[in-house]
């Protein structure tokens, strides 16, 4: 079956996809993340635009510890044009640590200690 001949006097117009970093941004925004949330986006956008990849740069621009920066970066081999995978690795990536305190036997004991002579004293 042929065409028909109009269709050939016609141009697509081409895709322009937006660069990687808005459309991390976009997908932020479809997704509804918090505040917090899309500030850690802009960590990440930071850290590959601005500093070129140096952690230590982003933290200090930031004001954080760059343990925190890198606990709350994603992975490197991210597919940044499958935005559910995407959030599916931020949301792992920005889960809470919880840090439990680390008593050696000793510090364990004086802390009893002080507990007992606070409760004598009064």
């Amino acid at each position: 079956m042929r065409k028909l001949a109009s269709f050939y006097f016609f141009k697509r117009k081409p895709i322009v996809l937006k660069d990687r970093h808005e459309r991390w941004r976009g997908v932020a925004d479809l997704l509804g993340f918090t505040t917090q949330e899309r500030l850690r986006v802009e960590w990440i956008v930071f850290y590959h635009t601005a500093t070129k990849e140096n952690a230590t740069l982003t933290a200090q621009h930031f004001g954080i510890s760059r343990k925190t920066f890198l606990v709350n970066q994603p992975i490197e081999n991210l597919q940044t044009d499958n935005g559910s995978e995407f959030a599916l690795e931020f949301e792992k990536a920005t889960t809470v640590v919880s840090q439990h305190k680390h008593l050696t036997f000793f510090q364990d004991g004086f802390i009893m200690r002080l507990s007992r002579g606070a409760k004598e004293s009064p």
